[in-house]
């Protein structure tokens, strides 16, 4: 609800009336009580006196307040009813501080559509002589030089508009010592209004006495909702589709489409419409196989999502799983330069056009890659030598995803090791092809200590355990050197053995080397 709401503050009296002028005298609205007090005193006229009863019930004579002449036909009266302060700067004072404005609520009208507005007066105050001044929103006109209170037409009070009806004037109005209710008007939205919220609109009050005393403008708005139903363009109705399709279509620029299971009422996704008109939603989990129906809807349109009125016609598909990728280069678990190539096969046969390859750790994409369509190379696809990815030492798993008209596939993934930039460590015992006395057998070797080699992990090639990690030194005459202490030297069975060492660096692991020995 917007509201404008003036600094002084008063305690609402129990009663209050709201009183038009027109050109036989003034009309009094009934009296608006609060819940918690007793009536004001009535005002009867009696041969120039009122009676006024109290709160006790007793009758006191006073004078007769005087009442407005009637002034000729046709014409509005513009005399203020007598009231304390009702011309005086004090009464003006009292008018700019005092009086409260809010519109009701928002209402929602279609384009093309009227309306009618809702603004709550309050007057803590004296009584207040006024007219109102009305701007309509953007994309609205008043419908009519009408205004209503309480409900009720005020057909005697003058109203005025512009040439483009988008600016209305009426009064002149009084609203009694402590008066409140509700004064409306009517808006015709236009025909090609856009959706949503249509603000710019504003009421204010300007008093009779003094035309440059006025309220602060009340802001006025109208909402346009969404009434018409997105549409499906694709995939065809019938079509068969992956696990993951999907789907495009037309909306209301800059709204919210959902994608829903017809069936249940399942979210499979949610995109705002471009600027365009067109939206693209894709599945991002995989579908159960069979038949599948879909509707869509704008969010902003009115009601409760479980209502009908606003969804889309149900598309229906048939999901089928379709094969991942394969792919063939890396091999899974091989050591792989700095700059890795990649290349492997899709069903191109069923629809799958392009391949996604993405870093399974962070999500990140690492490209998208055409698969052949014609000849030998029909189902093929790879990376060319000059657009090859680069990624940093260490493991890395890489996914691939296969991209059909209507959707992905599931993803297959493969895990690689990158090298670090610095040679393999050196095994300088035992030597190659020797035989030496077990079961205890001294390693030593040298590594790059100057290219980041900290340590060397040895390993048995046959059965991939590791034997140990051991550091390379990196002062004195012991730099790039290392060895096993003979206190912890491995055991070894009689019979051949093949052992790897591996340098390991900040960033990860450099290729390994081996030796070949014989324990006896």
């Amino acid at each position: 609800m917007s509201s404008t709401i003036l600094t002084r503050k008063r305690r609402l009296a129990a009663a209050c009336a709201f009183t038009v002028m027109t050109a036989v005298g003034v009309v009094e609205a009934a009296p608006v009580l609060a819940a918690d007090k007793a009536p004001v005193a009535a005002v009867q006229e009696a041969g120039g006196k009122q009676a006024v009863t109290s709160e006790s019930g007793k009758k006191d004579d006073k004078p007769a307040q005087p009442q407005p002449k009637p002034s000729p036909a046709g014409q509005p009266n513009t005399t203020a009813t007598s009231s304390p302060g009702a011309d005086t700067r004090e009464g003006a004072r009292e008018f700019e501080e005092d009086v409260r404005l809010s519109q009701e609520s928002v209402p929602e009208v279609a384009a093309g559509e009227t309306t009618s507005v809702g603004v709550t007066m309050q007057n803590p105050g004296p009584y207040l002589d006024f007219k109102i001044t009305y701007k309509a929103p953007e994309h609205t006109t008043f419908a009519e030089a009408m205004t209503y209170w309480n409900g009720g037409a005020n057909s005697s009070v003058p109203c005025s508009l512009n040439g483009d009806k988008t600016e209305m004037t009426c009064g002149p109005f009084q609203l009694g010592a402590a008066g409140q209710g509700v004064h409306s008007f009517k808006l015709k939205v236009d025909d090609d209004a856009p959706t949503g919220k249509l603000t710019g609109g504003s009421l204010q009050l300007v008093s009779n006495a003094n035309p440059d005393i006025k309220s602060s403008k009340l802001p006025i708005s109208v909402n346009v909702p969404i009434t018409k139903a997105p549409v499906i363009e694709s995939p065809a109705e019938g079509a068969t589709v992956g696990q993951r399709p999907t789907f495009t279509g037309t909306g209301v620029p800059g709204a919210t489409v959902w994608l829903n299971k017809a069936s249940s009422g399942t979210r499979l996704g949610e995109v705002k419409v471009g600027a365009g008109g067109k939206w693209s939603i894709s599945v991002k989990e995989d579908l159960p196989e069979g038949d599948l129906a879909v509707q869509v809807r704008h969010a902003e349109s009115p009601g409760a999502p479980s209502e009908t009125t606003y969804w889309s016609a149900k598309r229906n598909v048939k999901v089928e799983a379709l094969s991942a990728p394969k792919i063939i280069k890396p091999e899974a678990d091989s050591t792989q330069p700095s700059k890795v190539k990649f290349e492997g096969t899709a069903d191109r046969l069923k629809g799958v056009t392009k391949v996604k390859l993405a870093d399974k750790a962070s999500g990140k994409e690492i490209g998208t890659y055409s698969v052949g369509s014609t000849g030998d190379v029909t189902g093929k696809w790879w990376i060319s030598n000059s657009a090859l990815p680069e990624f940093k030492p260490g493991k890395h798993t890489v996914t691939a995803t296969g991209i059909t008209a209507d959707g992905e596939t599931a993803a297959s993934e493969v895990t690689f090791k990158v090298l670090a930039d610095a040679p393999a460590p050196v095994i300088t015992k035992p030597t190659a092809g020797s035989t030496v006395t077990g079961p205890l057998v001294k390693f030593e070797g040298t590594a790059d200590s100057e290219k980041g080699i900290r340590k060397v992990r040895l390993a048995d090639k046959a059965t991939g355990k590791e034997i140990g990690t051991y550091t390379v030194g990196s002062t004195g005459d012991i730099v790039g050197k290392w060895w096993i202490s003979n206190s912890v030297l491995p055991e070894f069975k009689p019979g051949q053995h093949t052992v790897t060492a591996t340098g390991i660096t900040a960033d990860g692991e450099t290729a390994a080397s081996e030796v070949t020995f014989t324990v006896k």
